[in-house]
């Protein structure tokens, strides 16, 4: 498959840099308490203005998330969330929606799954873009390579600690750059 076009990021992006607005972006654990629950949850944050949702796929072991994410995997593990029944949930919410969406994965789930089996299934599903948290500057010029074939945008992460790093965490990004805002684990603070 060869990317030809825009995806839903790239679109979107454009007619907010048009119109001279920002995006919303909004997260939410898929499985968590259940598929049901996150393909109406999907539809309701689309339906609050949301103009793109992360789907957490959820994971044993989140080490760049906080408290709140890890027990949202925790449960939606425990009630039989997998990848294969996320992406099926990803095509009921693409029957009723064109909202981008994005998954924040861990590079482990991936490799496991299948690197091209990953990206074909997220494709076929509607998927736009990957969030890797846990994908070095320096490994991810293979999966890179074969996101842009399936025109999945792979989300560069640039964070307080990047400094000298960031212009090659930049080369070869799609869709945005995710800005981590503070050191540590996702979660509440009392300052930032």
């Amino acid at each position: 498959m060869v990317a030809t076009n825009l995806n839903r990021i790239d679109s979107l992006f454009e007619k907010l840099r048009a119109n001279q607005e920002t995006a919303l972006l909004s997260f939410i654990t898929a499985g968590d308490p259940d598929l049901d629950t996150t393909i109406a949850l999907a539809q309701a944050m689309e339906n609050a203005g949301a103009d793109l949702i992360e789907l957490g796929i959820p994971y044993s072991d989140p080490l760049a998330d906080g408290v709140v994410i890890q027990e949202s995997s925790a449960r939606a593990l425990k009630n039989g969330a997998t990848i294969t029944k996320i992406m099926a949930a990803v095509k009921k919410i693409r029957e009723k929606s064109s909202i981008p969406l994005v998954y924040l994965v861990y590079y482990n789930s991936v490799f496991k799954y299948g690197i091209d089996r990953f990206l074909e299934e997220g494709s076929s599903a509607g998927i736009d873009g990957l969030i890797i948290p846990d994908l070095p500057l320096e490994e991810r010029g293979e999966i890179i390579q074969q996101a842009e074939e399936f025109n999945i945008a792979l989300i560069p992460l640039v964070a307080p600690t990047s400094k000298e790093r960031i212009q090659g965490i930049l080369n070869n990004g799609k869709g945005f750059v995710y800005c981590v805002s503070t050191t540590g684990v996702t979660g509440v603070r009392n300052t930032i």
